[in-house]
């Protein structure tokens, strides 16, 4: 970052130019992160955290709430899909095979956008949009393999995640609400049984459902502490704590005036309305998600009760919760 900036006050990013010029000496170890000019890429705009997911567990209202913070950037778009598309040019929403072309698309601000921030910024909290970090947002970012994980991690060694829980059958139920029945306009009665069943069986329901998978994968990559744990039921019961959590997590401000109009809304929703999950659909699902029901329940009671927890049983490492201790920002990246 220039020196003028430093002086200016203007924060520095955790990517900082030592990194970068770090990352860029490894650019040709790595094979899905392909770059088509090292020396021109913009690293310094890699993402500092990814919202993970899964699907259905509240990922656009987080993106809704934190998009709002004038020290929090995140793309213009949700569910960018380059992560999670990586290595598979045939996936209908693979959009780039370079991460230049990802970075120059979706993390660089053009004037008119900054412009923009300034002014939501100064309208709604009384400061200029200065952000600290920036985020990327793609529900199916949970499921990364081992292999892109390291390889993101390769580029940004500090970067930070936020995987959200929530009862399988319930975000299951959901999924299937969403995409047979709201994506389509029909009722949930115009969908047979059948249809239900086979999407249950069809649409990978228990990788998703798989949260000790998904922390075991990003926990054994990340650094102590990098990975954020919340549950859904936060965003109807106690959203403040959720929000503040997540400024602690990233060092940025908090205070009331960093909440905005969406922190009570439900956003895109699509699962519990009309009397929640038929009993007909429980019973399935409570039969194909038994494991990973269990599992939910174990990881809620650890996540949600005392900071800093360990899973001996998951082999687990050390997340960050809503109600974690303060936690220092991390300006090396």
């Amino acid at each position: 970052m220039p020196a003028s900036n430093r002086r200016s006050g203007f924060p520095q990013f955790p990517v900082t130019p030592e990194l970068c010029q770090q990352a860029r000496e490894r650019l040709g170890e790595l094979r899905f992160l392909r770059v088509r000019d090292p020396a021109k890429v913009r690293l310094d705009r890699f993402p500092d955290f990814l919202i993970l997911g899964p699907q259905r567990t509240g990922t656009t209202w987080l993106y809704h709430n934190l998009k709002k913070h004038p020290q929090i950037a995140l793309p213009r778009t949700k569910e960018t899909y380059y992560f999670s598309t990586l290595g598979c040019p045939e996936h209908r929403h693979f959009k780039f095979d370079c991460l230049d072309d990802f970075l120059e698309t979706h993390l660089v601000e053009r004037p008119r956008q900054v412009l923009k921030r300034h002014y939501d910024s100064l309208r709604k909290c009384g400061e200029f949009y200065r952000p600290m970090v920036r985020g990327e947002a793609t529900a199916t970012n949970a499921l990364l393999s081992p292999e892109i994980i390291a390889e993101i991690a390769t580029i940004h060694p500090g970067l930070k995640a936020i995987l959200m829980l929530r009862d399988p059958v319930e975000r299951a139920w959901s999924h299937a609400r969403k995409d047979l029945v709201r994506k389509f306009g029909r009722q949930p009665d115009d969908v047979s049984a059948e249809d239900f069943a086979r999407f249950f069986r069809a649409s990978g329901q228990r990788g998703l459902a798989s949260y000790a998978t998904q922390l075991r994968n990003w926990t054994a990559t990340l650094r102590p502490g990098h990975v954020f744990v919340g549950d859904f039921s936060m965003i109807g019961e106690s959203p403040r704590e959720l929000l503040e959590g997540l400024h602690r997590f990233f060092g940025v401000r908090r205070g009331e005036r960093y909440f905005n109009k969406h922190l009570k809304e439900r956003i895109n929703p699509a699962g519990s309305e009309g009397g929640g999950v038929p009993d007909s659909a429980r019973e399935k699902l409570e039969e194909l998600l038994a494991e990973e029901i269990a599992d939910y329940r174990i990881l809620r009671e650890l996540f949600t009760g005392d900071p800093g927890p360990t899973c001996a049983k998951f082999e687990i490492g050390n997340v960050a919760t809503p109600r974690s201790p303060e936690i220092v920002a991390d300006s090396t990246g």
